[in-house]
């Protein structure tokens, strides 16, 4: 932001459909609303002074992030619900007293 500080931060997120998937992928109406977050914190860039420029449908462009970082990497790298224990490690999340195992 140029060296600069807004004077106050907005947090935009969309309320997750499922809290005990670890590790699940984004479910259908939660990914339906991320166009709705994106489009909120665009205005509120705008607002700031810092408007964007969007980009015309179809027109090829340069990811922000890299490939390792995208969803498709993500949906086709983590295991399946069989493999991986996606509802938590009771032997994590049970608290302990003591050293007692």
């Amino acid at each position: 932001m140029n060296g600069r500080t807004p004077d106050e931060i907005v947090a935009i997120g969309v309320q997750p459909v499922e809290l005990n998937d670890f590790g699940g992928s984004l479910r259908p109406p939660v990914r339906d609303r991320l166009p709705e977050a994106v489009r909120l914190a665009a205005d509120q860039l705008a607002a700031w002074g810092f408007p964007g420029t969007p980009r015309a449908p179809g027109v090829p462009f340069e990811p922000l992030n890299a490939d390792s970082l995208s969803l498709t990497a993500y949906e086709s790298g983590r295991p399946s619900e069989d493999v991986a224990r996606r509802d938590g490690d009771e032997r994590l999340l049970t608290p302990r007293i003591g050293n007692e195992r």
